[in-house]
């Protein structure tokens, strides 16, 4: 019998419309070919060039800039790496470099072959000892300044070990606070190669990793001394030995793996937050997920391994996992609360940014450095960009500290749909940058960072996306959706119908008490580090928070915790954590964990009641009646092996649906009707048991509003997949 088609890590997540990133003339980028002569031909060697390029970032702040390679083949014979001072041996934070590529699949940076061909690293095979830094023989090494390695990017190339350089691992990301690698391919063309992704360092994270895709290796993806690394949409492909190994503290959603080898291996030092994970192929003797240390885990599904989950055995309280192919939810330790104890997440729906197509006409781009004219302000240039007629997009470029002081506010609305900055830098003024409604129906704010007293604030019922933006404060208002992607700053949600998403949220100081304060809406955050001595999270009556993957930090020779501040207040709220930390060095860190109020009675939770919890665990803070279990949106279609070809569904009319799906041996089959908002509108119809083949039924829905819809399809065995429909009107 053939294989089954890899349908599930056909796609490491949404890719760009346009795999074609332009910027105008007069954006601030340092272009490697046009400005320093860099050959991407695949033939002339570049390494020493390129070195030379990325280590001009050296001087703190006023050289960071985007490092842009267009398309065409950058061939080296050595490890390329930015500013490297791991040592902490002072001069400043460095800021950068951020290196962009032209297109994801046509920029390349590719080893010559037979340049590392054995393998030295000494990697154990199973449990044992591994390196904390990983920085000879790396293709691609983002550099490391502990933890001042601020703003380091690495975004829309492909790395390529090429060929017999067994001892080659692709890419190491290092980043502190403010960081992201994303639309990344790594590969290995012969399937050979150390590790895919290395992230470790003296120091590193929070950082985000998404849409990234590693092909070969032993080993996938790589963590250790890691402070909240979020990982999200991350595809491997046929590692020989594992797929994701962690020795950090992690928190990952959607980690696609294909492999005769375990997908996950969560070491000794390991807190692990693992959601939505898809691992096929496998051994009849070999578990998907191997947990050594301390995991929270939700909807895992595995293919052809004996089975999802294996859990070593710890003692004292430590639970195994059942030997199934799926896993619902797991936690290594008993959950924690005060009000509610229902023992597990409260499971809200994740949702991920859609993908904008970036605008290829450069006569639609405008900057705010064309309108600087004569006695002209900078907020008055600002302005006129974001207004001039017929434009599209805002390039914010570059121009060292300090940059841009804005004493007004400026306003995105109409037919601007991204507002991007060469690591741009606004500062100053009683000013505030608020996106509005307008005509493009999805709006990005990227790359640029905002000093004290200037917040961003979302005020529209348009998606929103923000990708390494680092603004003070943002406070979201709207009623569309609402994406942070390597967010920096406070978080504010006052609005019932707004519901955000973050993806490495860093908070160090809040001049209103508390990182994030949920006063009404929806937050879901994966990864969530903070320091200082002062509330974390404030929960209202109104608000919905759920956390994956938190610590706290805590630093300073004598500095203590202040009494009656707790890291997390429920006043009413529904709140749930998951995947914490605590570290103090010299410091004191807070016991006092938790305050819930609710109709007028006050309990909390202090680690002395759980230390284990005050480690990792999770915390239900939650009525548990007003959540019900979600669907995932926004991911591919999942095809196990009982279910081997696509799911089609057509909508007829009066509401009926003509369903078609095959199995490949007799099973009983659920199928169920879910909203926007996760919850089942119907089960169509109940539970029944369908023979090997071919299927198709009709099923007539109940009258409902008009709208989009998942149908969702699911074997006894555990094997799932769904499909949007669209109902029209009746």
């Amino acid at each position: 019998m053939d294989a089954p088609a890899f349908a599930v890590l056909s796609l490491a997540g949404p890719v760009l419309a346009e795999d074609n990133l332009v910027f105008p003339p007069n954006s601030g980028i340092i272009n490697v070919v046009t400005d320093r002569g860099v050959a991407n031909n695949g033939r002339t060697d570049v390494t020493v060039l390129l070195n030379q390029i990325l280590s001009e970032n050296e001087r703190s702040g006023d050289k960071n800039a985007i490092i842009y390679f267009p398309t065409g083949t950058y061939r080296i014979s050595g490890r390329i790496r930015g500013p490297h001072r791991p040592t902490f041996a002072g001069g400043g934070a460095i800021h950068g470099p951020l290196i962009v590529g032209q297109s994801r699949t046509r920029t390349v940076i590719r080893l010559t072959d037979n340049t590392w061909p054995s393998d030295t690293l000494g990697f154990p095979n199973r449990v044992g000892v591994y390196p904390t830094v990983i920085d000879d023989r790396v293709v691609l090494h983002s550099g490391d300044c502990g933890n001042t390695t601020f703003q380091r990017q690495i975004r829309n190339l492909t790395v390529d070990i090429g060929k017999n350089n067994d001892g080659a691992t692709g890419v190491v990301f290092i980043a502190s606070n403010s960081g992201c690698m994303a639309d990344v391919d790594i590969v290995s063309e012969d399937g050979k190669g150390c590790i895919g992704l290395s992230l470790s360092g003296t120091e590193n994270g929070p950082l985000a990793v998404h849409n990234v895709r590693v092909k070969g290796f032993k080993r996938g993806v790589y963590c250790s001394v890691a402070d909240v690394l979020s990982m999200s949409q991350v595809v491997l492909e046929d590692p020989t030995r594992y797929g994701f190994v962690n020795n950090g503290r992690c928190a990952v959603d959607s980690l696609k793996v294909r492999s005769v080898c375990p997908a996950v291996l969560n070491l000794g030092g390991g807190t692990l937050s693992l959601l939505n994970g898809y691992f096929e192929g496998g051994a009849s003797d070999t578990a998907a997920v191997y947990n050594h240390y301390k995991l929270f885990a939700r909807n895992l599904q595995s293919s052809g391994f004996k089975r999802a989950l294996h859990c070593r055995d710890f003692g004292g309280g430590y639970r195994q996992a059942p030997a199934t192919a799926t896993i619902d939810e797991y936690l290594s330790r008993p959950s924690a609360g005060t009000f509610y104890q229902p023992g597990v997440s409260m499971n809200l729906p994740v949702k991920y940014p859609p993908s904008v197509a970036w605008e290829q006409d450069l006569a639609k781009w405008s900057n705010p450095a064309t309108y600087k004219t004569g006695s002209n302000t900078w907020t008055a240039a600002f302005k006129s960009a974001l207004s001039a007629t017929g434009k599209t997009s805002v390039v914010i470029p570059w121009l060292g500290y300090p940059a841009y002081d804005i004493t007004d506010t400026l306003r995105v609305k109409g037919a601007i749909s991204r507002v991007i900055g060469t690591t741009a830098n606004i500062y100053r003024g009683a000013a505030a940058i608020v996106v509005e409604d307008g005509t493009a129906p999805v709006v990005v704010l990227q790359n640029f960072s905002i000093a004290t007293q200037v917040p961003i604030i979302i005020r529209t019922s348009r998606t929103v996306i923000l990708e390494s933006a680092y603004p003070p404060t943002l406070i979201a208002e709207g009623t569309g959706d609402l994406f942070l992607n390597d967010f920096m700053g406070d978080l504010v949600v006052r609005n019932p119908q707004q519901k955000v998403w973050v993806r490495k949220l860093n908070g160090e100081w809040s001049e209103s008490g508390s990182i994030v304060r949920v006063e009404s809406g929806t937050a879901w955050v994966l990864g969530f580090k903070s320091e200082n001595e002062q509330n974390k999270v404030t929960c209202l009556a109104q608000g919905v928070m759920e956390v994956f993957g938190f610590m706290n930090y805590n630093v300073g020779a004598g500095r203590t915790w202040p009494a009656g501040i707790p890291l997390f207040d429920i006043n009413g709220g529904q709140f749930c954590a998951a995947g914490i930390y605590q570290v103090a060095h010299g410091a004191e860190n807070d016991s006092f964990m938790v305050r819930e109020i609710r109709g007028g009675v006050t309990k909390t939770f202090t680690s002395s009641m759980n230390l284990d919890w005050y480690e990792c665990g999770l915390y239900t803070g939650f009525d548990p009646s007003k959540f019900t279990p979600a669907v995932v949106f926004g991911m591919p279609a999942r095809r196990p092996d009982a279910i081997r070809s696509s799911l089609s569904v057509s909508v007829l009319p009066q509401g009926r649906l003509r369903v078609s799906f095959s199995l490949d041996h007799a099973s009983g089959v659920d199928m169920r009707l879910t909203n926007a908002q996760g919850r089942t509108v119907m089960f169509l119809p109940s539970t029944r048991t369908y023979g090997a083949g071919m299927h198709q039924c009709e099923i007539v829905t109940t009258p409902h509003a008009a709208g989009a819809y998942w149908l969702s399809i699911r074997t006894l065995s555990g094997e799932h997949m769904e499909q949007l429909v669209v109902i029209g009107s009746r």
